[in-house]
């Protein structure tokens, strides 16, 4: 069995139909992505709509991956800060 690529960073997962996204982050992007899928999610608004409307219906985007050899307090702020610049350059009533 291959073993599948860490990725920590900020992403994206938009809804194709109508825009609306749900931007986060985490120490491992495909990890979160896998969670999602099996509705593991904490945001019950984007739950609903991945449940009713099914993950091939969004398109799942890496925006940023962290930088290598950050200490753990300078990548959690590297993640908090870069994920809530993403929010801030989205039209609002795009965000779940």
């Amino acid at each position: 069995m291959k073993k599948r690529e860490i990725i920590t960073g900020t992403y994206r997962i938009t809804r194709n139909s109508d825009g609306m996204s749900y931007t986060g982050s985490t120490l491992d992007i495909y990890d979160r992505w896998d969670g999602y899928r099996k509705g593991d999610c904490h945001n019950p608004h984007f739950k609903r709509t991945l449940k009713k409307h099914g993950p091939d219906a969004f398109t799942w985007e890496i925006l940023e991956i962290a930088p290598k050899g950050l200490s753990k307090e300078d990548l959690h702020n590297w993640l908090h800060e870069h994920e809530r610049n993403w929010l801030q350059s989205t039209d609002p009533k795009l965000l779940y």
